[in-house]
């Protein structure tokens, strides 16, 4: 988190990825982020093996305000 807050999420994220590589997790507070940064990584997690992923009724609530997309797919 206070990485976050100094470098805004964006950064973070890009200096992370360069010290991890393509696929990490970020902690920000009591949230774990997983980072994939690599397209086969993506496709993997969105199309190929998508029934293990699930984000479930956590993210209804997210849905109702951001909509479905990217984010908020399962």
């Amino acid at each position: 988190l206070p990485a976050v807050v100094r470098q805004g999420m964006l950064r973070t994220c890009v200096n992370e990825w360069a010290k991890r590589g393509d696929a990490f997790v970020l902690k920000v507070a009591t949230i774990e982020l997983h980072i994939l940064a690599h397209p086969e990584a993506a496709e993997h997690v969105l199309k190929t093996r998508r029934g293990n992923f699930v984000k479930g009724d956590a993210y209804n609530g997210f849905r109702r305000i951001a909509g479905d997309g990217l984010l908020t797919a399962e």
